[in-house]
Order: C-alpha cells, then sequence, then structure tokens
C-alpha cells in the first residue's frame, strides 16, 4: 500500500512539473512574438506621420447639415443643400470659405468644417457662446 502512494505521488508531482514546464515554455515563446508585433505597430504609425496621413484628431470635422445652427443667411444653393454665410457647431462659429469634391474630407484642416456634399466652412476666432456673452454684455 505504501509502495502505490509512492508511486501515485511521483506521477502527480511529474504531472504537475510538466504542466508548469509547458506553461513556461509557452509564454518564453508567446513574449518575443508580442513585443515584436508591439515594435511593428509602432515603427508603422511612424511611417504613417512621414507619408503624410494626418492624426485623425488633428482633422477638421465633418458635419452633416441638420447638426448645425443655422445663423447666417442664404447665399446660394449647392443641389438641395443651402450655402449659408454663417453656421454654428461644436460651440464655434464657422463662416462659409469654398466648395470642394467629397473626397476632399481627408485633407481638412484643424479649423475647418466638411458638409456634405461639398461645402468647406472655416472657424472663426471667437466661440459662439463668447460672442453672445459679448452681445448680452452690450
Amino acid at each position: 500500500m505504501v509502495c502505490i502512494n509512492r508511486v501515485c505521488e511521483a506521477a502527480m508531482e511529474t504531472a504537475l512539473w510538466e504542466h508548469t514546464l509547458w506553461e513556461l515554455i509557452v509564454l518564453l515563446l508567446l513574449t518575443p512574438v508580442a513585443l515584436t508585433a508591439g515594435t511593428l505597430a509602432a515603427v508603422h504609425q511612424w511611417c504613417r506621420r512621414l507619408d503624410g496621413y494626418c492624426d485623425p484628431r488633428a482633422l477638421g470635422r465633418i458635419a452633416a447639415l441638420d447638426t448645425v445652427e443655422l445663423i447666417g443667411p442664404c447665399i446660394g444653393h449647392l443641389g438641395d443643400v443651402p450655402i449659408l454665410a454663417c453656421i454654428a457647431f461644436g460651440g464655434r462659429r464657422f463662416y462659409y470659405d469654398r466648395m470642394v469634391i467629397p473626397a476632399y474630407q481627408s485633407r481638412l484642416q484643424t479649423d475647418e468644417l466638411f458638409i456634405a456634399p461639398g461645402l468647406v466652412y472655416r472657424a472663426a476666432g471667437a466661440t459662439v457662446a463668447s460672442q453672445r456673452n459679448a452681445a448680452v454684455q452690450a
């Protein structure tokens, strides 16, 4: 009976050691893969900046006409879309600047707002809220 217990204990110790060894082997194999993938991702982002791709957070804004506040008079139409002299979006006032092709969306500057089908508005210096406050105080 004692001999059988020793054999069972030895088998259990061997099984535990093999399990731990297997986990160690997997860890040692996957760690370099994870580090390589992270390094490649960082190099890829760095190369994209060199190629002229802008960080999406640095681009201008894209909005639908029904999400902006209509402030200025209508100065024309582009199809069914009215061209307004001035609009407000996100607390800022934007003035009509030009018409562009829809593909221009990826080249917007930080102070520009794109309205489909191809209207670009440029931001004014002061925010709408500060201009309203100044008008109320005057």
